[in-house]
């Protein structure tokens, strides 16, 4: 069994070793770039595809999906991307703590693994001309690369080993680490979902030109299926960031409820060690009471040992 252990830390130290911070942020700031380029490309993508499939079809609801798409990307694009430094400075800055290493080495390994399965899939879905579910199977097996990145190097999300951390705090620092994970993520994402959603509009305009009935509209379908593309990763910051609001306030309410109960376990603890450690049956009225019972003794017998005088 050694022979295995030593098998899976040479495979996490490996992992490690390619998957850098300083790699990592440069492919950050690539993705930033071609985020740009590939919103202004998708503008004139939609565009001319919409015109080129309505000259064929006449489908008013490509028009309309059409200017859904061009309205995520003038409008919600320019809002979310004034979102994404946020969303950078939240996953980086707002620190969660575990109380081992372990969630890094053992989600790196697993993640890697799954990564692998995932981009597998990606090329069996594309040799078998499934081309939508290739393209889901793309954006998964991407997310899983960021996510095993991201663990092997936890100080881009702020987690912290602290050995002195409670199983409450730790069980809210799992909570809340995978949507730290995506956020850190969304700035690579985006830029790959773009690239996507425009391969797919371009794609399938060219390939339902020639095709008539199913075959035509099932190219149709792949096409729509870029316009959410482009859609969604124009609006993937500003949901990431109100979500992690949103989920934050909810883990912190779990955290005052832990809390509460916590601090009144402490107290009632501290009840039942004063009153056990209080004398049974004693009380200040009786005491008072002996007190006085013996100041009215003293002077009954100071009044009898006073002389009698004869008049």
């Amino acid at each position: 069994m050694q022979l295995i252990y030593g098998l899976f830390d040479s495979i996490i130290k490996f992992i490690k070793n390619k998957l850098t911070v300083e790699k990592f942020k440069t492919l950050e700031e690539s993705s930033a770039k071609s985020t740009e380029s590939f919103s202004l490309i998708s503008l004139s993508v939609i565009i001319i595809s919409a015109g080129v499939l309505y000259s064929k079809f006449e489908s008013e609801e490509i028009f309309k999906t059409a200017a859904m798409g061009v309205l995520a990307l003038t409008v919600f694009g320019y809002i979310s991307q004034k979102f994404l430094v946020g969303c950078e400075n939240i996953s980086e800055n707002h620190k969660l703590k575990v109380s081992l290493s372990a969630y890094s080495d053992l989600g790196g390994l697993a993640f890697g693994s799954l990564t692998v399965v995932a981009f597998g899939m990606v090329l069996l879905s594309f040799a078998n001309e499934q081309y939508e579910q290739g393209a889901m199977m793309f954006v998964c097996g991407m997310l899983l690369y960021m996510t095993t990145w991201l663990l092997v190097n936890p100080k881009l999300i702020g987690l912290q080993v602290d050995k002195s951390t409670s199983l409450a705090q730790e069980a809210i620092s799992l909570l809340l680490l995978p949507t730290k994970v995506i956020l850190r993520s969304l700035k690579v994402l985006t830029s790959w979902i773009l690239m996507l959603g425009n391969l797919s509009i371009l794609f399938g305009t060219v390939m339902a030109l020639p095709q008539e009935g199913y075959e035509a509209m099932q190219y149709v379908a792949l096409v729509t299926t870029g316009y959410l593309a482009v859609g969604t990763a124009m609006v993937l910051p500003l949901m990431g960031y109100f979500g992690y609001m949103l989920i934050s306030l909810v883990v912190d309410a779990l955290r005052n409820i832990l809390l509460i109960g916590h601090i009144s376990n402490v107290l009632e603890e501290q009840f039942q060690v004063s009153k056990v450690s209080s004398p049974e049956g004693a009380s200040t009225p009786e005491v008072s009471s002996d007190t006085t019972d013996v100041t009215e003794e003293v002077d009954t017998d100071e009044k009898d040992s006073k002389p009698e005088i004869d008049g």
